[in-house]
């Protein structure tokens, strides 16, 4: 269920793999686990909230994606191939 409006949230990834779009692609399904609450701090979110994010890895140019170095960053990848990428347990 996409999310109920707009807002800053929790996510878990639960998800994950490489598709090929016209040049490698990561995409990733995460699952809602709580929601900023207006008094500050966080409150459970609604139950099977979900986002999905599309990592674009290339370049039209043929050059990678600051994507890349994103998602080294983010979920610790080395960079050095595609399947690390997919297989670790984020």
């Amino acid at each position: 269920m996409p999310l109920p409006k707009p807002g800053v949230y929790l996510a878990k990834p639960t998800a994950w793999g490489l598709v090929d779009c016209n040049g490698p692609t990561f995409d990733m399904q995460y699952a809602i686990t709580a929601e900023a609450s207006p008094e500050g701090g966080w409150m459970e979110a609604e139950p099977n909230l979900s986002i999905r994010r599309r990592w674009f890895l290339m370049k039209n140019d043929g050059t990678w994606a600051k994507a890349v170095d994103t998602l080294r960053h983010v979920l610790g990848w080395d960079g050095l191939d595609f399947q690390t990428l997919c297989e670790t347990d984020y």
